[in-house]
């Protein structure tokens, strides 16, 4: 999953997904829960593979989500030059997975919702604001 071409210090997030994506909707619902706003969620998928055929800098960086176990499976891509941006960009236009790209605030709901129960989100570290949310846990 990369949250969004927007490079800090030349460098690029991304999160680590299984090939049976089982641990997707969790990562979303660590990355919902660091937005100020519940809302709807659109990523991108592609193979890990085939960033590192392109030889591009992967650092193991621990993400920075109110989900402990999640942060383990964020990376960043490193030392991205201007180029080397619009060459990932070229690459993810070409090989991006097209038929799960959105989760709607709904979604996004049940997702955060399914998280807290089991304990994977940690409500402290939340910055997520929501009375539906709040609704849905009181329940």
């Amino acid at each position: 999953v990369i949250k969004e071409l927007e490079t800090d210090n030349c460098a690029l997030s991304f999160w680590i997904i299984d090939a049976e994506k089982s641990n997707l909707n969790r990562v979303l619902a660590a990355l919902a829960a660091n937005r100020p706003n519940l809302g709807d969620i659109d990523f991108g998928l592609i193979r890990l593979d085939l960033v590192q055929e392109r030889e591009f800098n992967i650092d193991e960086n621990l993400g920075d989500t109110a989900d402990v176990e999640a942060n383990a499976w964020h990376r960043d891509i490193s030392q991205l030059s201007a180029q080397k941006l619009v060459d990932l960009a070229i690459l993810l236009l070409e090989n991006m997975e097209q038929d799960d790209r959105r989760r709607t605030r709904s979604q996004v709901l049940d997702l955060m919702v399914t998280s807290i129960k089991a304990n994977h989100i940690d409500i402290s570290k939340m910055i997520t604001k929501s009375e539906d949310l709040d609704t849905r846990l009181s329940t």
